[in-house]
């Protein structure tokens, strides 16, 4: 990863554990700063449940080590450590609100930095639209894997006018995706609503 992005990363990274270490010492959030290799040895069903453990001590020692070769698998782990805690404590209302409240300081790191094209592809989860898409852009495109590599090309064949295309793209598919949620989430307190209200 270049230098200047790595340093990004690393500072945003940092302002996020100085954010949990300012939690009190009460707030189930520290558990964040832990090995996740303690928590596997408390919790014996732990490895069952979680096939892919990671934690911020790890995220932080392969940012030192400049071991993410692009910004997007950062913010994979990251969000993994999420779900992981998502999955695992379904059932501790405490260790789920700290949960959130990690997420949140994600999610306000995520929007601080500047994620490239190439990792707004990545992370759109329209790869089947996008690839009509690419085509209708420019016809020279070629549907294939979207492996790391394969992404470099389509990018490089695109003139700087089609970028601004696909970027307008990607932002409208943001935008579906935010409104669909929005709608499931509205669709859902109605439901709950009408199924608490007192029958007559």
């Amino acid at each position: 990863m270049e230098e200047p992005i790595k340093k990004d990363l690393e500072y945003f990274f940092e302002e996020i554990l100085k954010n949990i270490r300012k939690r009190p010492a009460s707030d189930f959030i520290h558990y964040f700063l832990e090995s996740i290799d303690e928590y596997r040895k408390l919790n014996k069903n732990y490895d069952e449940i979680i096939k892919h453990p990671v934690d911020l001590l790890m995220i932080k020692k392969k940012l030192e080590l400049n071991q993410y070769k692009k910004p997007r698998f950062f913010f994979k782990d990251f969000k993994l450590v999420i779900q992981n805690s998502k999955t695992y404590n379904k059932n501790n209302p405490d260790m789920l609100k700290a949960t959130r409240k990690l997420n949140s300081y994600y999610k306000e790191m995520a929007a601080r930095f500047q994620v490239s094209l190439e990792d707004q592809i990545h992370s759109c989860g329209c790869l089947d639209e996008l690839v009509l898409e690419l085509v209708k852009i420019n016809p020279n495109s070629v549907a294939m894997d979207y492996t790391d590599e394969s992404v470099h090309l389509l990018l490089d064949n695109l003139t700087t006018d089609q970028k601004v295309q696909l970027e307008n793209f990607l932002k409208e598919k943001k935008k579906e995706k935010i409104k669909i949620k929005k709608e499931k989430h509205e669709s859902k307190t109605l439901s709950d609503r009408c199924s608490s209200s007192p029958m007559v």
